[in-house]
């Protein structure tokens, strides 16, 4: 099933074993195991002036599975450092310092909010693909038989019937995959795929715009109890010691939004259009 809730994870190990980046505070899957509804279209004759098609449907749709996960409280690693006053990725060297972020519950839910965001996504992504078409497909079914003068014009009927109130895009699909007395099922189950999928990766644009960035606070270094526990120790004890205690000497930031940060403001009707 496609999951309508994000789950936390305490580490970074944790997220990254689940398909997170190392620069990623959440992660939500793609689905995976989805099915396209399939349909059959039965034709027989009534007399010798018309013939009568039906549509049974085999298979009904199904979501498929995916996850999400998102970062909780506490000290996590990124692979960013601060050089010369930029934000770059961390390279090993001499007074480099690879930056750990201070993550609090309030910068963990919003990462939830984030994360569940993309699951609304791609619940509405499946109901305006696959679901709308197992829909059209059991609107036909009951406004069936179709009945014409010909075999061929009441399979037209049948097939007509599906696709009459379907998106420009899915009738596409249906298109592709249509033949004489029906249709391909394997084909128009693979458009229907890929056009889902398609639609799911849309989400991705929230990232894009930079409504779900996360970013080591610019201003200063922490001043937490945590933060002078480890700098006291980068104080005083030499570096290899300090390795063998602390581990590296860290830069550690609080995590902030960044500056377009947003979420729970545009619902996934204005993001997820076909």
């Amino acid at each position: 099933m496609l999951t309508h809730q994000s789950t936390v994870v305490a580490t970074r190990a944790l997220l990254t074993a689940q398909g997170g980046s190392p620069d990623d505070f959440g992660t939500t899957s793609p689905p995976v195991n989805f099915i396209a509804p399939t349909f059959t279209i039965h034709c027989v004759p009534v007399n010798v002036n018309a013939w009568s098609a039906s549509v049974q449907l085999t298979q009904p749709a199904h979501e498929g599975d995916n996850q999400a996960f998102h970062l909780g409280p506490g000290l996590h690693s990124t692979n960013l450092m601060f050089w010369n006053g930029s934000l770059t990725n961390f390279v090993a060297g001499p007074g480099n310092r690879r930056i750990y972020v201070e993550v609090s519950q309030a910068i963990a839910t919003d990462s939830q909010h984030a994360e569940e965001e993309h699951c609304r996504d791609i619940l509405r992504a499946y109901d305006i693909t696959l679901r709308a078409v197992q829909n059209a497909v059991q609107a036909a079914v009951t406004g069936g038989p179709y009945v014409a003068a010909s075999q061929a014009g009441a399979i037209q009927a049948a097939k007509q019937a599906i696709v009459n109130g379907l998106h420009p895009r899915l009738q596409a699909v249906f298109q592709q995959a249509s033949l004489p007395n029906g249709y391909n099922m394997a084909l128009l189950g693979q458009g229907l795929g890929r056009l889902y999928l398609d639609i799911c990766d849309l989400s991705q644009g929230r990232d894009a715009q930079g409504w779900h960035y996360f970013e080591p606070d610019r201003t200063g270094e922490s001043w937490s109890v945590w933060s002078w526990t480890e700098y006291a120790g980068a104080k005083v004890l030499p570096g290899w010691a300090h390795q063998g205690v602390f581990g590296e000497v860290k830069d550690i930031r609080k995590l902030v939004r960044g500056p377009h940060f947003s979420v729970n403001t545009t619902p996934s009707n204005a993001i997820i259009v076909l």
